[in-house]
């Protein structure tokens, strides 16, 4: 008798009908998907992070990214912006995952080049964005190594994603990649002397510092500055 389902370290049913990026769209946008972790189909692959992610080089230096650029977004119509939770589905590249960021402009949405989609028309419940944003942000923890430098790299380049920013802080010195497009894959944006690194989805320049809090724990800062 085949099985119906397969249990991942004790926590994760995964039904055994997933195989394909098809099947695994409607098992994520089910309500049987679980709540927990970080579950991606990745090119064929189905991976499953379980591991809490760190409060300060990860959860501080991710809400820190994403007040500035919500804030910018915001303030300049500029489009929108979707935090870790959303769901990135893109079928060329054959993915689906949960970026830490998405940055989709206003022209992208209207051209159709990115869709936000009900989990169930009519519901006006929003799970996933179909297509490609305009700017992806992952954040290296201990457990996406791999996947946030090699295999991501890979795709959201395949994807047709115009810029992606990796950013690693679990080092002595933040690794702060901006990531534009060349012919055949990501190429990084050098800093100036100031050590900003202009965007080609902003019209902004950016640099990312950090300092010590009153507790002794980084606090991180998004610096910007209009490209002159």
């Amino acid at each position: 008798m085949a099985a119906k389902s397969i249990l991942f370290d004790n926590r994760v049913r995964v039904p055994a009908d997933v195989f394909d990026l098809a099947s695994f769209r409607r098992w994520a946008t089910s309500d049987d998907f679980p709540e927990e972790g970080r579950i991606s189909f990745l090119d064929g692959q189905l991976e499953i992070d379980l591991t809490p992610e760190d409060l300060i080089s990860h959860g501080g230096l991710l809400g820190e990214v994403f007040a500035k650029i919500w804030c910018l977004v915001r303030a300049n119509e500029l489009g929108r912006v979707h935090l870790h939770g959303a769901r990135l589905t893109n079928e060329p590249a054959n993915i689906s995952n949960e970026p830490d960021l998405m940055f989709c402009s206003w022209e992208t949405l209207e051209s159709g080049r990115v869709s936000i989609v009900e989990s169930v028309p009519g519901t006006e419940r929003y799970l996933e964005v179909v297509g490609s944003p305009d700017c992806v942000v992952e954040i290296v923890s201990k457990s996406s190594v791999r996947k946030d430098t090699r295999v991501l790299k890979k795709k959201y380049f395949q994807a047709g994603i115009d810029e992606y920013w990796l950013i690693d802080a679990r080092k002595p010195e933040i690794d702060f990649q901006l990531l534009t497009r060349g012919e055949s894959g990501y190429e990084p944006v050098s800093a100036d002397r100031q050590g900003y690194r202009k965007s080609s989805v902003f019209p902004l320049k950016f640099k990312l510092t950090r300092e010590r809090d009153r507790i002794d724990h980084w606090r991180y800062t998004l610096l910007h500055r209009e490209v002159s």
